[in-house]
């Protein structure tokens, strides 16, 4: 027996070989089938001229192009801010003493278990203004004035989403940055190297899948939501694919809502190469010790970490 056929044997008995085929085939079964039979139904005798009128029609500018340029800046906006905001809190409650990190992770983690709609409603509660009609937020009652953007529309959709998703990317990195430990960090920081520099050469390089990870976990969430932009959208018009999708089942168009449920797509997160990462880090990690002092910057970071934190 060759050393390559005793080296995949040894392989196919791996429990984690087992699993990861059967989440294939569960992919497969719950994605790919449907997404095939959906691209089928389109390309069919039922579904002629249904990707022409929904890509370039008259119509296909409200009915597709759209909803797709405002899902993918939700998706992005949501990506981007969430991965900064989740980056800081978890440097905050791992790489620092500021006191009560624990409760702060804790805290950091709390968001997501919340539903998105009902973040939202909180939103419009504090924000609405009276374009639309109906009973006015709390600024507008206390005679302030609310500008639309900051009532409805894009701006309002992606602090929400952030707000509930800012969590997946803390997880992630935290993480990750539990794995680099304060030691490196400390031991960097003793042959003289500046603290921009350790974070630039071993804390970024560590975490940077992690990242990724998080930024494509949000990104994923904020394209495929559909409470929040349907809540803080829908009443000025601002469509995304998912409560465009909603609408042209709602009108009976079945063309235009298989041709939308087709091209809706998201991004896994890279989590081998996450995976990958965390296990070179802990490889090269000795034993773990304290994290670094903030030093002067711990009594402002501690106090905005405590004020953004939920409830």
């Amino acid at each position: 027996m060759t050393p390559l056929v005793r080296r995949s044997l040894q392989d196919a008995r791996r429990p984690i070989r087992w699993l990861a085929l059967a989440v294939v085939a569960v992919l497969v079964v719950l994605v790919a089938l449907p997404l095939a039979g959906l691209v089928r139904a389109t390309l069919g005798a039922e579904g002629d001229g249904a990707w022409t009128d929904v890509v370039a029609s008259p119509l296909s500018q409200n009915l597709f192009w759209t909803p797709l340029r405002n899902s993918l800046v939700v998706g992005l906006g949501t990506g981007v801010l969430s991965t900064i905001v989740g980056g800081f809190l978890a440097w905050v409650v791992v790489l620092s003493d500021v006191p009560g990190r624990r409760v702060l992770g804790v805290l950091a983690a709390v968001p997501f278990a919340l539903p998105s709609f009902a973040i939202a409603l909180a939103w419009e509660s504090v924000f609405r203004n009276d374009r639309i009609g109906g009973a006015p937020g709390l600024l507008t009652s206390l005679g302030l004035p609310v500008p639309d953007a900051l009532s409805w529309g894009a701006l309002p959709v992606i602090l929400t989403l952030v707000a509930h998703y800012f969590s997946l990317s803390f997880v992630v990195i935290a993480a990750a940055l539990a794995n680099v430990g304060g030691d490196m960090l400390a031991a960097a920081e003793l042959t003289g190297a500046s603290r921009a520099r350790v974070a630039v050469r071993i804390a970024l390089p560590a975490v940077a899948p992690a990242a990724v990870s998080g930024f494509l976990l949000a990104f994923a969430e904020g394209v495929s939501n559909f409470a929040v932009p349907a809540l803080l959208g829908l009443p000025v018009r601002f469509q995304t694919l998912s409560t465009r999708l909603y609408g042209a089942i709602s009108t009976g168009t079945r063309s235009a809502a298989t041709c939308c449920r087709s091209s809706s797509w998201s991004s896994p997160p890279p989590s081998c190469s996450s995976g990958r990462a965390r296990r070179r880090a802990a490889a090269s990690r000795p034993s773990p010790a304290g994290p670094p002092a903030l030093t002067r910057w711990r009594p402002a970071a501690g106090a905005g970490r405590w004020r953004g934190s939920p409830g």
